[in-house]
């Protein structure tokens, strides 16, 4: 299941302080699926490490129906992207990719259900992130009682590094992150309220005040197409200048010789990316 969060009970999600997410992180990318259940109203907190002390970065609805990844270096400095043409609609399930980039003056991507929304600038400080010492957490701020969203929310990722195209597309159509694990993730399934716990990582959430929802489907390793609760591993590391693949993944790509699903391109930008030919 996914997990209903309703501003009207202070609902949320923490996660908690996550280490690795601070002031040495250049590039960040963050992804959740997000089904409103009630109009977007502005300045509303989507997901984020972002509190009244020390804020980092954070995903929010900023104007009625339109989404902002915003970063800030905790000291009045931000860098804040946001989409003008989105039209977030109570009972759609967006599944929407954030990147961020703070080389070369800064730069920002915001994906949703797969398209490269054109975006509006909302401050030109191009800045680090933060060490933030606020939790990460979802519906709402981590200190906060108000400006939560009322919607589901699953899927949960963040990385330590800018996702490309191919991989933002792919989450755009309902591939798990577990395809592109590589360096640096955070992921959560949310796949069941009581059990909140980081599928890659070391975070696990709190749930409060959130409630069981349909969770959106989800195509995962192996080529299962799932919606509930499902371990199915994906592992593609570098061991001694080679490459050592499950024999699950090595069936789907058996499985899918065309190459006609994301997978088969994510694999060949990653298998090159890391070095590895």
């Amino acid at each position: 299941m996914s997990v209903n969060l309703l501003a009207s009970n202070t609902a949320k999600v923490d996660f908690g302080d996550i280490a690795d997410l601070g002031t040495s992180l250049t590039t960040i990318s963050v992804a959740l699926t997000f089904k409103p259940t009630a109009a977007t109203v502005s300045n509303r907190r989507l997901f984020g490490q972002w509190g009244n002390t020390s804020p980092s970065w954070l995903v929010y609805v900023p104007d009625t129906d339109e989404m902002e990844f915003l970063i800030t270096n905790g000291i009045g400095n931000f860098f804040g992207r946001k989409t003008s043409t989105l039209n977030l609609a109570s009972g759609t399930t967006y599944r929407a990719v954030c990147t961020y980039d703070s080389s070369g003056g800064g730069s920002m991507h915001i994906y949703v259900n797969g398209t490269d929304f054109s975006l509006t600038a909302d401050g030109s400080s191009n800045v680090a992130l933060a060490d933030s010492v606020r939790t990460v957490a979802a519906g709402r701020e981590t200190d906060s009682s108000t400006n939560g969203a009322d919607g589901d929310y699953s899927e949960l990722a963040i990385w330590d590094r800018v996702l490309s195209l191919e991989e933002a597309v792919a989450y755009g159509q309902g591939y798990s992150p577990e395809f592109f694990r590589f360096r640096g993730l955070h992921y959560w399934r949310l796949l069941d309220t009581s059990s909140l716990t980081d599928s890659w990582g070391s975070a696990n959430g709190t749930n409060s005040g959130g409630t069981d929802a349909t969770h959106p489907t989800v195509i995962m390793p192996g080529g299962a197409v799932l919606n509930n609760l499902s371990e199915f591993g994906l592992k593609v590391e570098s061991v001694a200048g080679n490459i050592r693949v499950t024999q699950a993944f090595v069936d789907f790509l058996v499985s899918d010789p065309a190459g006609t699903v994301p997978s088969l391109v994510l694999f060949d930008h990653h298998y090159k990316q890391q070095g590895m030919r």
